[in-house]
């Protein structure tokens, strides 16, 4: 029922952010590190067939092999009814249709994302039961199917749902053990989905670790050390057979011991976050505001009802079994392990506490309502419920509404045939263009991540070279209040905006500030949905004169709101 519920909420809206891949560098979904449609399939043929330099080891490799064996039956259909011939690894792959094939394949790898969601809510509501009752058990399985994150990493191919499923499967065992004892079977069997969870993204290991140090003390407690000794040994061994297995160790073990040796000795070769957003600094005033923004953001996740209720929830379960303050654990780790040293607090590494919270508040809600107050219990827990359907509706309606579908209409329609419309940043957060409207990065670079030598040589591009469009949009590389993609300089983006380049703004896209329920959705950490849009046209060529055949500027600028034409308000936020 609960599989049934979970896809009938989720899989109907798969479609915002498909990529349209009418060009090789629109191939991929505008979900910031997603990894469809290709990654998965791309890494399989690293693993089996040749290994290529531009290779990603940012992850390791299990996810990867689930999203590709569900990938390959739809690639067998495409080989039997000739629409894959001759595969490759350049556009179009071989595909007679890669836009549709492309579409395909990321819907596909979305489906799993699904079932990775109704394994988080299968997993809290079996986690939950097991502690403190079935009505507790079904309110945390209506709090965490509509939880923010779960709704949103849930259909999105990103391996955070996926990480979160395998780990609250971790978070049931240890809940079994508490209550019914800890045996070798049920260390084993922890140790086992363990290793799946830490071979799907290192992250996991801050819930594994710990949880299963507790439930060696729970065996010790049931059977003596002696027995846990023995017991634990045998766990080791499984989950080192397990997760070498599922990080392809047998297969490619240099893969893994590359993703492991840059993970903790040449991070800056996985990432270069750190080049764009402020990371604040290892002091008092640093750690302080590194807190403040870790308390906000994970309450901002769970939602400040949800999270309100989830600490009186906590301090009940406490009281009747102080062992499950050890699922606070993890969270604790996840702040002095990953953002302290880092100086960031990615909202996405809250997903798997947020679910936890909803467990602790399932039980207060159903704690009230067995102690006689029903009335009241069930009003908050409409209130809690309620919030967050809100939220995901508000999330749903600018997906379906994206600022994206507006702009590629606008620039079908206004840029001539043989212009070119020239952006900033990453090429899959461009709106879906048809092959008509070509793009290419500003000043045609094929690279830009963590490169910010080009400002003065972009300045003079696009004061004497410029192309007819600009588009500027942001993407992962910007803050989180920032209009633009952290490639564009910010003194050539108030160059645009003042005119001072040759270009004026024609149009722009974006959420009025006062849209639906977005003061109760927080953000997310990449403006993944419906971020502001702004073209801007060349109002002069090289040689100082004037421009014709391109779009007239009409007066005042057009927004994209719940109509054609939204609120002039400005939008600060994005995502």
């Amino acid at each position: 029922m609960i599989v049934v519920l979970v896809l009938a909420c989720y899989a109907p809206f798969l479609e915002w952010g498909l990529p349209l891949a009418t060009a090789p560098h629109r191939i991929k979904s505008v979900v910031t590190d997603a990894i469809l449609p290709l990654e998965a399939l791309a890494e399989m043929h690293n693993t089996f067939v040749v290994s290529k330099p531009d290779r990603n080891y940012g992850y390791p490799w299990f996810h990867y092999f689930v999203v590709a064996t569900a990938q390959t039956p739809y690639l067998a259909y495409l080989w039997l009814t000739g629409d894959l011939r001759d595969p490759s690894a350049e556009y179009p792959y071989g595909l007679r249709d890669p836009v549709g094939a492309l579409r395909t394949l990321t819907v596909i790898g979305r489906l799993v994302s699904v079932a990775m969601a109704a394994v988080i809510v299968i997993a809290n509501f079996a986690f939950v039961t097991s502690l403190w009752g079935l009505r507790a058990g079904r309110i945390a399985a209506v709090l965490s199917g509509t939880a923010f994150p779960v709704f949103y990493y849930g259909r999105t191919g990103n391996l955070d749902a996926a990480a979160c499923a395998w780990s609250m499967v971790v978070v049931w065992l240890f809940a079994v053990m508490v209550v019914r004892g800890a045996d070798r079977r049920r260390l084993v069997a922890l140790a086992c989905v363990g290793a799946i969870a830490t071979a799907t993204k290192d992250q996991a290991s801050l819930i594994v670790v710990p949880l299963s140090i507790a439930g060696v003390f729970l065996c010790a407690a049931s059977a003596g050390w002696r027995h846990a000794l023995k017991w634990t040994a045998g766990a080791v061994a499984v989950f080192s057979a397990v997760y070498a297995g599922a990080c392809g160790m047998f297969i490619d073990p240099m893969r893994h011991i590359t993703h492991v040796r840059r993970l903790f000795f040449e991070p800056q070769l996985l990432t270069v976050a750190s080049t764009y957003r402020t990371v604040h600094p290892h002091t008092l005033c640093g750690i302080v505001a590194l807190l403040g923004e870790f308390v906000w953001g994970f309450v901002a996740m769970i939602s400040p009802p949800v999270a309100l209720v989830a600490v009186f929830g906590l301090l009940v379960a406490v009281r009747e079994r102080p062992v499950t303050s050890m699922l606070m654990i993890p969270l604790l780790l996840l702040f002095f392990l990953l953002n302290l040293p880092t100086g960031v607090a990615p909202r996405r590494y809250f997903l798997p506490f947020v679910v936890i919270a909803d467990g602790f508040a399932a039980c207060w809600v159903a704690r009230r309502i067995q102690a006689g107050y029903r009335r009241s219990g069930l009003l908050i827990l409409a209130l809690l419920v309620g919030w967050q359907i809100l939220v995901d509706a508000d999330l749903v309606y600018w997906q379906l509404h994206d600022t994206r579908y507006a702009a590629a209409k606008w620039l079908e329609k206004n840029v001539p045939e043989g212009s070119v419309v020239e952006f900033f940043g990453a090429a899959p957060k461009l709106p879906p263009l048809p092959a008509s409207v070509a793009t290419r990065r500003v000043g045609g670079r094929a690279r830009w991540a963590g490169d910010k030598s080009h400002a003065l040589t972009i300045e003079r591009y696009l004061r004497e070279e410029g192309p007819p469009f600009v588009l500027i949009m942001p993407d992962w590389s910007s803050e989180p209040t920032m209009p633009h993609s952290g490639d564009c300089p910010e003194f050539v983006y108030q160059a645009l905006i003042d005119g001072s380049l040759g270009y004026r703004l024609a149009q722009e896209f974006r959420r009025p500030k006062e849209s639906l329920f977005e003061w109760i959705r927080p953000r997310l950490d990449n403006p993944d949905v419906a971020p502001p849009i702004r073209i801007f046209v060349r109002t002069v060529d090289v040689r100082r004169h004037p421009v014709s055949g391109l779009p007239e500027n009409r007066g005042a600028v057009s927004r994209v709101g719940p109509t054609a034409a939204g609120s002039g308000h400005d939008l600060t936020e994005t995502g």
